[in-house]
């Protein structure tokens, strides 16, 4: 795999043509969007990691059930697999330089201090979604950052190499700003305690033989009110979150070289068949190893 952009991405492209890039098959993509979104963005989640710098505008971001206000230069980490989207409104201004990132490519490059996967995994281990550098306008981290804006609308000598060089500063001076508190990381916008319980029990294990009941009282709600709390503050039922959770596990388990049954009754499927069926309306193929 090779460093991967998009010459038109800083054409200012729309949201139809920034939507028909929501994968990813090299090792980074770079766009800037700065047209507003047309309808509401749903719920919705990627197998790459993805980093959000807000520029200027109007707007939120809702991550595995916690919620941020934005302000300019703040940077979002989405982890791969986190249900997320950005909260705002048709129309409203909305401009932003978004990294799409390989898991794969993160976990293979490692310094002194580890890999550069830990500033995502941290992010989900921690909740800490959002992070808020002071001077980031006037920072090196920035600075390197439309450095490989640059590079990415240029070919030279070298180009590929020197995007992936400009890639690497840009993610070391962002895991370092993060790891000395440089980079607070920000507060929640009042995250709904009941919930975030809910989602972290069943992150830590998804296949663990849930109950509506068991969880409600878990969290000390009643079953009614739990599920309509749920379904509010992450736009899905909790069942959903469930069994998309679980369908997470088997793809990375599969990825592993698990073999299909194992992989079914490791994640808390109890009929092989309604696995099957579930896996592919997910993911739009049968299980099976993808090729990573």
């Amino acid at each position: 795999k090779q460093g991967g952009f998009c010459l038109s991405s800083f054409c200012h492209l729309s949201e139809e043509e920034y939507e028909k890039r929501g994968y990813l098959s090299e090792e980074f993509r770079l766009f800037h969007l700065t047209q507003p979104v047309r309808a509401p963005i749903a719920y919705h989640y990627h197998d790459f990691d993805k980093a959000v710098v807000f520029l200027g505008g109007a707007s939120g971001y809702s991550i595995e059930g916690t919620s941020y206000t934005l302000e300019p230069y703040d940077i979002v980490l989405v982890p791969h697999y986190s249900i997320h989207r950005p909260e705002i409104e048709p129309g409203a201004p909305y401009s932003r330089l978004i990294l799409y990132l390989s898991p794969e490519f993160l976990a293979s490059e490692e310094g002194g201090g580890g890999k550069l996967s830990r500033l995502f995994s941290s992010a989900g281990e921690t909740s800490s979604y959002v992070l808020r550098l002071p001077s980031m306008k006037n920072s090196l981290l920035f600075e390197s950052l439309l450095r490989l804006e640059k590079a990415c609308s240029e070919q030279g000598f070298c180009d590929v190499l020197l995007r992936r060089l400009l890639l690497m500063e840009f993610l070391i001076y962002l895991s370092r700003a993060a790891l000395s508190g440089e980079a607070v990381p920000l507060t929640a916008a009042c995250p709904n305690a009941a919930v975030l319980s809910l989602m972290r029990l069943i992150c830590e294990n998804p296949a663990a033989d849930f109950s509506i009941d068991a969880l409600a009282s878990r969290v000390f709600l009643s079953r009614s009110h739990m599920m309509r709390l749920f379904k509010r503050e992450t736009g899905c039922t909790l069942m959903e979150y469930i069994n998309e959770k679980r369908l997470l596990m088997a793809r990375a388990l599969l990825d592993s070289g698990l073999s299909v049954t194992e992989t079914c009754y490791r994640c808390g499927f109890k009929n092989y068949s309604a696995f099957l069926r579930a896996y592919k309306k997910s993911f739009g193929s049968p299980p099976g190893r993808r090729k990573l």
